[in-house]
């Protein structure tokens, strides 16, 4: 983004790759060091925190999301917001298990950050294209949740309502790779995880 973005209470910023960026309270921005308030005034809360993927979820899903995804207070509804306050709250208190608690609080803001993306974004691609598509959702979810199982084009018909040509030219479309291409890369990338997980 080349130019500021201007930010309201509530509102969720998420930034993918881990760019530089920086929170200013005026869209002119002077140098790059933290400027500490030297009186009261008005103030802000910044709850922050960092999201890990392993290399698969990077390469198959992450690399394919811009540089930024922006959650408008009034586009979610309080649902952002309740999950950012009980992160708060837990970060604060840090009791037993509190770093279990954020962990999953943190996977089900990623979840609906990513929910909220594929239901806005106007052009999406790869395996973000095909979780958008009703008609394909259920076999892709499928195919990554059992890459190692049989999956001949019969099989996949049980997940997705077409003719086997339907499917071949839909599925080759939206994910620009056949059905058993798109099979075969993943069953690469879970041999690649296998390999590397000792």
């Amino acid at each position: 983004i080349d130019k500021p973005l201007p930010l309201r209470a509530g509102d969720l910023i998420v930034v993918m790759h881990g760019d530089w960026h920086v929170l200013g309270a005026s869209p002119v921005l002077v140098g790059d060091e933290t400027l500490v308030p030297e009186s009261k005034g008005s103030f802000t809360n910044v709850i922050c925190g960092q999201f890990e993927f392993p290399e698969r979820t990077r390469k198959l899903l992450i690399d394919l999301l811009p540089p930024l995804v922006l959650v408008r207070s009034q586009d979610a509804g309080d649902k952002f917001g309740s999950i950012m306050r009980l992160m708060a709250d837990e970060g604060l208190r840090q009791d037993q298990g509190s770093a279990v608690v954020l962990d999953k609080l943190a996977d089900a803001l990623f979840v609906m950050v990513l929910r909220h993306y594929i239901a806005t974004c106007e052009a999406p691609r790869g395996v973000i294209a095909a979780l958008a598509d009703p008609k394909l959702r259920a076999l892709v979810a499928a195919i990554h949740r059992e890459p190692g199982e049989d999956w001949t084009i019969d099989r996949m018909l049980k997940y997705a309502p077409f003719s086997r040509s339907a499917l071949m030219e839909r599925f080759t479309a939206v994910l620009n790779v056949t059905p058993v291409n798109y099979v075969v890369n993943c069953r690469m990338l879970e041999a690649e995880r296998l390999l590397l997980d000792s």
